[in-house]
């Protein structure tokens, strides 16, 4: 019934979900199927391994300043609504990977992968790019639950959970703010669009990359 009554309203042009309600509805199963990746049940269960750990901030570090720099580089009035500086997280990455002892190499089939998707990440723009933050933004809450996955296995300090730290007690209400930004911002049909196809690119991306790593067999 509510599917048919969506249905209806969108043929006459009339919004029955907000932006951020249409993101979260079709880009649901995407991110149900990086839940049920290898690499990410060996976060969620505490058995990643210290090496792969590292592995996994390596490439999401380059993912996170891509997706940074080319906010940060665009003139669209959309982005410059909704992101700022202060929302990187790549900072945070950089420092974990200092106290772990991180080179910055990766395997060679994970680099590649980076490097396609940081390639990827520069053709976005406007929405596009806003779609690949709002993946990025709300993975935060989700960082706070595998903060507390891998603290103990892998005996982390405090001072190594920085990037799952995130907001810390402030992350939804950093969250709601975002959202409030990002409804304003896509207001039309074309905008919310072209979020949705960011968004999908991004899911598609951080499950390659875990993907990958994966195949390395990292995660045990």
């Amino acid at each position: 019934m509510g599917g048919a009554v969506a249905d209806a309203a969108a043929a006459f042009g009339i919004r029955t979900m907000t932006a951020m309600e249409q993101l979260r509805s079709t880009t649901r199963e995407a991110h149900r199927s990086i839940e049920g990746l290898v690499f990410a049940q060996a976060l969620m269960r505490g058995t990643v391994s210290r090496q792969a750990y590292i592995g996994q901030l390596e490439a999401y570090r380059r993912v996170h300043v891509a997706v940074e720099e080319a906010l940060e580089r665009s003139r669209d009035q959309l982005v410059r609504s909704v992101y700022s500086p202060s929302m990187r997280r790549s900072g945070d990455v950089a420092l974990d990977l200092q106290a772990l002892g991180g080179t910055g190499a990766l395997p060679t089939e994970v680099e590649e992968v980076v490097s396609r998707v940081e390639a990827r990440v520069a053709g976005d723009a406007g929405a596009g790019l806003l779609g690949r933050l709002y993946v990025l933004e709300g993975s935060r809450r989700g960082g706070l639950i595998l903060r507390r996955c891998v603290q103990e296995p892998l005996g982390l300090s405090d001072g190594e959970l920085k990037y799952f730290t995130g907001y810390g007690e402030g992350t939804s209400q950093a969250l709601d703010g975002f959202t409030e930004r990002m409804n304003a911002a896509l207001s039309g049909a074309l905008d919310e669009a072209a979020a949705i196809e960011g968004a999908q690119r991004m899911f598609a991306d951080v499950a390659e990359i875990l993907r990958t790593l994966g195949d390395c067999k990292l995660a045990a």
